[in-house]
């Protein structure tokens, strides 16, 4: 018996000496040094351990140096690819980001799929979307420019076959437009880096922004906001957000259409809707009437898109509508199922205009879920659009470092997972924002007066907004599946200015403060910031 338990013993212990080396013989295999090219004879310190559980790449250069590292894989079956790997970058850098592509590259060149690395702390970085085409290779790079002995440290490389195999991988990457109009009718100019004026949606395209929001509120100005405050008069309703969606698209933009369903910032009933159920007193009725012209003016504006070439992509019906909208009628935590009702009259709306159009609830959460074990905002109205059959394609969420306090990036791909794990819906991040100062050009703190759980990692600078726009893309990759689809910017115009501000003051119609002047892609002067490179290497 103690003679066969020895023997057991060292044939376990020589199995996996040899799954050992058979591990370290397959990483040779498959993985490559393919180029090592750098800019002006500067030098680089390459060192990769081979092993069954670890590859480590560590990368050094010199300053100024352009550069970078290709590695090739071979024996992949042909489809799309994702690479993640554990990275460490020290941020001395313009850019750095990892990449992956098709070992023969397309006549032309191409723009392959990359992701910048988030600095300092080491986190997992994923590239997805990479085509293999028939030959079965892959190459894996890396790419830094302008550092000061720079290093970036990669732990933990895998290539991954992606899930869908239908398409390819495509993150939709933008901020809203919504004020655009109304911020240029007050003289404001936008401008380049090198200070050369420029349309500010030609700025986006030139560095990787393909999608946009536009905001429509039903009919704007004096008289129409809460009492005290309104927004002004030609701007953001119809006529206006078709005219910005036609420019967005010369610019080859994707377009997320939000109906706001109001005519001011809150979410009580539009005016015109108003009147349609003025006297009445039978709530049925009402209701009835508000589902009909719900239904009715979102047909009407997808039409007009249509008609003008200008289809969303994406169409939201309310903003931040957890708590409903359509107030008293529509709230969700006490007429449920009339709120179901009016999403239900929208959803119809689009689809009868636009099958392929997503539509999505977009609801204020912050990932707040993952604070509450899973009993959060998300888990409790998701629940309940559940149990009233309402339709929809797309979670839409908000999440803002301030508004969520101690809730990180980490957390916000968790909360997608868990969303998609209970309800399996596609997430897209409808509103995130970050401050390039601490004050506005009053010196207030403005909207976002605090960074949350970034306090003290990231600056009140160009570089901290940039660095943390790099960290939530991505966070956004990161998510299972790649099933968050895109991140929208809320407001990357609204820029400082004589005359703009959040609102104008019904008893003067003077305007009121500009809340968000610190958070915009644009600095006091409207000219573009360094938030850009976040966009541009993603």
């Amino acid at each position: 018996m103690r003679k066969k338990k020895k023997l057991v013993a060292i044939i376990v212990m020589l199995t996996m000496v040899v799954l050992v080396i058979l591990g370290i013989d397959f990483y040779k295999k498959i993985i490559k040094p393919l180029d090592m090219k750098m800019a002006n004879n500067k030098k680089i310190k390459f060192v990769a351990d081979y092993s069954a559980r670890d590859n480590k790449l560590v990368v050094e250069l010199d300053n100024p140096v352009s550069g970078n590292f290709e590695y090739k894989i071979d024996g992949l079956e042909e489809g799309y690819y994702y690479i993640s790997a554990f990275a460490t970058y020290d941020g001395n850098c313009d850019y750095c980001f990892l990449y992956g592509r098709p070992y023969i590259i397309d006549v032309g060149g191409g723009d392959y799929p990359k992701t910048s690395v988030p600095v300092k702390e080491k986190q997992q970085v994923v590239v997805r979307g990479i085509k293999v085409k028939k030959d079965g290779y892959l190459v894996f790079g890396s790419r830094m420019s302008g550092g000061d002995d720079s290093k970036l440290s990669i732990h933990s490389f895998r290539v991954n076959r992606e899930t869908n195999q239908d398409s390819q991988y495509n993150l939709l990457l933008g901020g809203a437009l919504s004020r655009l109009n109304y911020v240029e009718s007050t003289g404001a100019k936008f401008y380049d880096f090198d200070g050369s004026k420029k349309d500010p949606l030609d700025i986006m395209e030139a560095n990787g922004i393909n999608f946009c929001r536009l905001e429509l509120n039903n009919n704007p100005g004096k008289g129409r906001g809460d009492g005290k405050y309104y927004l002004p008069e030609g701007f953001q309703n119809q006529e206006d957000i078709l005219k910005i969606a036609k420019r967005a698209k010369k610019h080859n933009f994707e377009i997320q259409l939000s109906f706001m369903l109001s005519d001011f910032w809150t979410y009580g009933i539009p005016e015109d809707f108003r009147k349609d159920i003025e006297g009445i007193k039978d709530e049925e009725e009402i209701v009835k009437i508000l589902e009909k012209d719900l239904y009715e003016y979102v047909k009407d504006t997808m039409q007009k898109m249509k008609e003008q070439d200008t289809v969303p992509k994406y169409v939201s019906i309310g903003n931040e509508m957890n708590g409903g909208f359509f107030l008293p009628y529509g709230d969700s935590s006490k007429n449920m199922p009339n709120l179901a009702r009016f999403i239900n009259a929208g959803y119809r709306a689009v689809k009868e205009v636009s099958e392929d159009t997503q539509v999505v609830l977009h609801i204020a959460c912050n990932a707040d879920d993952v604070k509450w074990n899973g009993n959060g905002t998300g888990n409790w109205f998701f629940s309940l659009c559940e149990k009233n059959n309402v339709n929809y394609d797309v979670i839409g969420t908000s999440y803002y470092p301030f508004w969520a306090e101690t809730l990180s990036v980490d957390d916000f791909t968790q909360w997608c997972n868990m969303m998609i794990r209970k309800f399996d819906k596609d997430i897209l991040l409808m509103e995130s924002g970050f401050n390039y100062r601490e004050d506005t050009e009053t010196g207030s703190r403005g909207q976002l007066s605090n960074m949350g759980y970034y306090e003290g990692k990231y600056d009140y600078s160009e570089e901290g907004q940039r660095d943390f726009m790099i960290e939530l893309i991505n966070g956004i990759k990161c998510v299972n599946d790649g099933r968050c689809v895109g991140s929208l910017y809320w407001d990357p115009i609204m820029v400082a200015g004589d005359g703009i501000g959040w609102s104008f003051k019904e008893y003067d119609d003077k305007v009121d403060s500009n809340v968000i002047s610190n958070t915009t892609w644009f600095d006091f002067d409207h000219k573009a910031l360094k938030v850009f490179a976040a966009y541009k290497y993603n």
